[in-house]
């Protein structure tokens, strides 16, 4: 299944002098069904202020306890899908592991049967060959009207000889049997396991189909001076990361760049880089947020910025 990728859009107003002063933020809303701590959430957001800061060469966000500027973490039908998706992929991976046991069980249980079968066919054949004889031999007896002293014996011997190989070949054809039924059912098993997990890659699919869009996340200023970044999904440590320094850097005052890969790109592909790292495009656009002020871009002093997720 394919890779998120995240489409950024920037509207409102921010200071000139945003870089002046570090700006002060709080942890606000963390939710505790995303399975990540407030303690991990605020480490979360110090790395990727300290992003910026590194380029920077100054500081350029404090946390402070009850500041207006709130950061948060809020679960909804969003990271729910998304939760879902990846445990349709986690299964997906198990059963296709799964699968390829079986298959491999199935295998070798096929080439054992197919040996068998043909040592099987060529006792028969073998068999029938030894009984023709023994019956011309039978034949040339009775025309001479008798066997020959000692003749009877030897032949009441093969007899006994040919039946119990045919009880013995009886025998075998009923292990075959069970084999065949064997490999059947595995067959089946292997089959339905497959149809299982083609299901699950289907329904994953289908809930992440191309062109569905929605917000991921969005940083906003209220005309009350109040800022606020919310974060509505994530899939993984590395992604958060990503997302939190895309908005951080609009909270700066910086707005989308025209390089791909970039953290501040209108497409955020949702980090390629472990840690995320700022491009040359983010680097210039962050000296011009920081510097005498100015445009940085399409929209860099608007005060609200969307994160639709986008299915490539």
């Amino acid at each position: 299944m394919r890779r998120l990728v995240v489409l950024a859009l920037l509207g409102g107003v921010l200071p000139a002098h945003a870089c002046n002063v570090p700006i002060a933020y709080a942890v606000g809303e963390v939710d505790k069904r995303f399975d990540r701590s407030r303690a991990e959430f605020r480490a979360a957001v110090r790395d990727a202020a300290r992003l910026w800061e590194e380029a920077a060469g100054r500081k350029l966000f404090e946390h402070r306890p009850g500041a207006d500027f709130r950061i948060n973490l809020a679960y909804g039908p969003l990271q729910e899908a998304t939760e879902r998706i990846q445990g349709l992929e986690k299964s997906a991976d198990s059963l296709r592991v799964r699968i390829e046991e079986r298959q491999d069980r199935l295998e070798a249980v096929k080439a054992r049967f197919e040996g068998r079968a043909r040592d099987f066919e060529a006792e028969v054949q073998e068999l029938r060959r030894d009984r023709r004889a023994f019956e011309a031999r039978l034949r040339k007896v009775r025309e001479a009207g008798g066997a020959a002293p000692g003749e009877g014996k030897a032949l009441e011997e093969r007899r006994r000889e040919l039946q119990e190989r045919v009880a013995e070949l009886q025998a075998r054809q009923e292990d075959l049997k069970e084999l065949q039924a064997r490999l059947d059912r595995l067959a089946a098993e292997t089959n339905a396991l497959i149809e299982r997990h083609n299901q699950q890659v289907r329904e994953a699919n289908e809930r992440a189909r191309p062109g569905r869009e929605y917000r991921q996340g969005y940083y906003q200023r209220t005309g009350w001076g109040d800022e606020e970044i919310t974060i509505r999904q994530y899939e993984g440590p590395r992604r958060l990361r990503f997302a939190l320094a895309h908005e951080l850097g609009h909270a700066l005052g910086i707005g989308h760049v025209d390089e791909a890969g970039a953290v501040m790109h209108r497409v955020n592909e949702g980090g390629k880089s472990t840690p995320p790292s700022l491009t040359a495009a983010d680097r210039a656009a962050l000296r011009e947020a920081c510097g005498t002020g100015g445009s940085t871009g399409d929209g860099a002093r608007e005060a609200e910025s969307g994160f639709p997720v986008r299915r490539p």
